[in-house]
């Protein structure tokens, strides 16, 4: 049983801990996709807040330049509730050319698929996902599984900074405002691994 917490919740001050989103209310029936993007392939991974363990399941390879059309097969497959972008940066937080490509996707994705597309900082995901003994033919969904990872234990802090604010609220708030509910999470779907070209 995950602690993520279960709807409403949202991504208080979000921006300054690398995940970027609007503030959207997830519930435990939310769905995500996590798309980590390159010019030649990108990998992709699929994760519920029910189970909260991201499973990859496919490669994309940009074989004749970036292209967002292979990405519709994932989004049809998975009916995700959004999509999560990593956003690469320098180690000292500084944007780069790999940085505006990114958003620049998240921002076609959005009017593509017409979903939300948070961002998350994604400076070691390829990294992270070679020391767990990725291989170059599953780096990137891989490397999208950490992304996803990453997104996910963003709101398994903020779920327990609302538990926080919910038993400090009687003491420091009026009488008016009632506590906020406990938030919780139960198990969901795996996946199955696939390629695809465009």
């Amino acid at each position: 049983m995950s602690d993520l917490g279960a709807a409403p919740k949202t991504l208080p001050d979000a921006r300054a801990r690398g995940v970027q989103g609007s503030a959207q209310a997830w519930s435990d029936e939310s769905s995500f996709l996590a798309l980590d993007l390159g010019r030649k392939s990108s990998g992709v991974a699929y994760g519920s807040l029910r189970l909260a363990s991201p499973q990859a399941v496919g490669v994309v390879k940009h074989r004749v330049g970036f292209a967002l059309e292979p990405f519709a097969a994932f989004v049809k497959e998975w009916s995700p509730t959004a999509l999560v972008v990593g956003v690469p940066y320098h180690p000292d937080g500084q944007a780069h050319e790999n940085t505006r490509f990114a958003k620049r996707v998240a921002r076609q994705l959005r009017e593509r698929f017409g979903l939300a597309v948070l961002e998350v900082d994604e400076r070691y995901s390829t990294t992270e996902a070679l020391r767990d003994g990725a291989k170059p033919h599953n780096v990137d969904a891989l490397s999208a599984c950490v992304i996803l990872n990453q997104f996910f234990e963003q709101l398994r802090q903020d779920a327990a900074r609302l538990s926080i604010d919910a038993a400090l609220e009687p003491e420091t708030a009026s009488s008016v405002a009632p506590p906020s509910a406990p938030l919780s999470t139960s198990p969901g779907r795996s996946s199955s691994f696939l390629s695809h070209e465009s």
